[in-house]
């Protein structure tokens, strides 16, 4: 949750709260136009030899996207059941066919022990499951966003 201004109660101002609705709603509005025709909760068939159809949280022909809202356990410990979804997510990814655009969106959760968001955690700790391809993105808000490509994750590894 993002305080604008914890002392104003008026309704503008009042605390922005992040469901994994609003984060594909958002996503929606970011990474589509109303040309694209995007799906919510798409199913494509993946695999290695055989195939199944696994559920994406947005997507069409040419883009797949996969949104989390996580945070961080009381604000400073690493919640690590969720990375074990977010490397299946980076697995699905892997499988995907190679035309499809790839996106890894993240309600952005700054942990003030570790001066980091939770993806930049992700990303230094787990990088060996991110397969080159997918784009991540840290949400931050309305239309803020950060974007990890491929080179500003090996900044982030320091490789």
């Amino acid at each position: 949750m993002i305080f604008r201004d914890s002392y104003d109660l008026r309704p503008d101002l009042r605390p922005i709260s992040f469901s994994h609705d609003y984060i594909v709603k958002m996503a929606k509005k970011l990474f589509f136009s109303d040309e694209d025709n995007p799906q919510e909760n798409i199913k494509i068939k993946v695999g290695l030899e055989l195939k199944k159809e696994c559920i994406f949280d947005l997507g069409n022909e040419s883009k797949v996207i996969i949104c989390k809202c996580n945070s961080w356990k009381n604000g400073q410990f690493v919640p690590k059941y969720v990375f074990n979804a977010w490397n299946a997510a980076m697995y699905l990814f892997h499988l995907l066919p190679n035309y499809y655009e790839k996106i890894f969106c993240v309600k952005m959760d700054f942990s003030q022990k570790y001066c980091e968001s939770l993806l930049e955690y992700y990303i230094r700790n787990n990088y060996m499951f991110i397969p080159k391809e997918v784009k991540l993105y840290d949400y931050y808000g309305d239309t803020q966003i950060v974007e990890y490509p491929f080179d500003k994750i090996k900044s982030v590894i320091g490789k």
